[in-house]
């Protein structure tokens, strides 16, 4: 991927990495040759050769991604040949299996998403083929690995998928929980000056979406569901805050005769997501392919603004009385609990309350820490096992060679 950037998943991995080199952790990243150079990383991050040139923050596959992941595989192998000491963690399906194809091992393997449910997102048909080719891509991400899930529920769907493809016993992947901290609460004057930015009056419900704009986020659900919302709700406002490219969000705006409705922002500092939260009144978090965990949901918690989110966005956390959760993708639904947060304060308020409190107990950055040090823990001890089997394997050749 590229690294670093305002998207969620390089923001998930820049917090692990500042949660271990705050407690004194050596950890070094290796990423593709480009990123926001803007932001700062405390780690060292180690490059692939910029060729192809590629420079597009888009997730999802392309053909320029594979090529870069080729280059990895013989980068990895050489930054590890250096440190043989080291340990190699993967993160996402396509640094698994780089480092499978690479020969590291040990290694660990931290699953940000269920490829099976994500991959056909990225074709407006989505083939069933395609769901068959991710979940084969989430058994050989698995597989000579030590595995951790960033949510309860991918943890259990890929220990499923290994009990399906796997005789005798299946190992356990442990929840690493996503360590985040808690910003400085957001103040009366920050929300009058933010709102007067984007041009919002105090009669003015906001409701924002903040994030990229691929298929498995489900986005075009908070545009439909804003439709609905804004027929019976006159005072109703979407704010979009991303990094993805604009055009395609200003074709489906128009389409739906929004735009006059809709303000779209940046979304690249913390400056930006200071402000868009501040301005804003409900937060929506949809979800089309469950499995990972909005990282958009935790920062929106964290600032303490309420937030409606899809069951598949919730991936199994515990998230109860912290979010107002959506059992289904009804529009009308979705509009309905928006709605609710916007007219009943006391209401928003004690949600926002409480998901404030829950990311600060859930996803403290030591716990974080304890959980992959145990994961560490697992992944030296597969290692010995596999060479004392070794070790028994050749005692058996060698007697036998003698006999």
């Amino acid at each position: 991927m590229p690294y670093p950037s305002p998207q969620g998943t390089q923001a998930l991995i820049h917090q692990m990495l500042r949660t271990l080199h705050d407690r004194g952790a050596h950890a070094e990243l290796l990423a593709y040759a480009y990123g926001d150079r803007t932001i700062s990383a405390v780690h060292p991050v180690h490059r692939l050769p910029d060729i192809p040139r590629v420079r597009s923050l888009r997730s999802g596959p392309s053909f320029g991604k594979v090529a870069l992941d080729v280059s990895m595989v013989v980068q990895s192998r050489r930054l590890l040949m250096r440190r043989r000491d080291a340990l190699c963690v993967a993160h996402n399906v396509e640094s698994a299996i780089v480092a499978r194809l690479a020969g590291i091992s040990p290694r660990v393997y931290v699953a940000h998403t269920l490829f099976e449910t994500e991959l056909p997102t990225y074709v407006s048909t989505q083939p069933r083929w395609l769901a068959d080719a991710g979940r084969l891509l989430d058994r050989l991400s698995c597989t000579g690995a030590t595995i951790a899930g960033i949510s309860p529920l991918l943890c259990r769907k890929l220990h499923e998928l290994l009990q399906q493809n796997t005789r005798g016993a299946v190992p356990s992947i442990a929840y690493l929980p996503i360590p985040w901290t808690i910003p400085p609460p957001i103040h009366a004057s920050e929300r009058i000056e933010a709102r007067a930015r984007f041009g919002y009056h105090d009669h003015h419900r906001v409701l924002l979406y903040a994030g990229n704009l691929d298929g498995y986020q489900g986005f075009d659900e908070v545009l439909d569901s804003f439709v609905v919302l804004a027929n019976e709700t006159p005072d109703a406002r979407l704010l979009v805050a991303t990094a993805s490219s604009p055009k395609p969000l200003l074709e489906a705006i128009e389409a739906r005769r929004i735009t006059h409705l809709t303000r779209i922002t940046g979304l690249s500092n913390e400056s930006d997501r200071r402000s868009i939260h501040a301005a804003t009144d409900v937060a929506m978090v949809p979800r089309r392919a469950p499995g990972g965990v909005p990282i958009k949901m935790l920062d929106a918690m964290s600032r303490g603004v309420p937030i409606v989110v899809t069951k598949h966005a919730t991936s199994e956390l515990s998230m109860a009385h912290a979010a107002k959760v959506v059992f289904d993708h009804d529009l009308r639904t979705l509009a309905s609990a928006v709605a609710e947060l916007f007219y009943q304060p006391d209401r928003a308020q004690e949600i926002g309350a409480a998901g404030r409190t829950y990311v600060a107990r859930e996803h403290e950055p030591g716990l974080f820490y304890r959980r992959f040090q145990l994961v560490v823990a697992a992944a030296a001890r597969r290692t010995a096992s596999a060479s004392r089997a070794s070790d028994v394997r050749a005692a058996n050749s060698f007697g036998v060679s003698q006999s």
